[in-house]
């Protein structure tokens, strides 16, 4: 399944800009691994 995103569709950036708000108030925590993605979409994750 492909994913498409149309950059200007304004549907589309409606709810991406909403994302925030659902963390908005939780507490920051550290993690015991971050997550990392290049620019050909290749994603590692390194654990500390």
């Amino acid at each position: 399944m492909k994913l498409a995103f149309e950059s200007n569709l304004q549907y589309q950036h409606d709810p991406i800009k909403l994302i925030p708000a659902l963390f908005e108030g939780h507490p920051l925590e550290n993690s015991d691994y971050s997550m990392n993605a290049n620019e050909k979409g290749e994603q590692s994750f390194i654990w500390h």
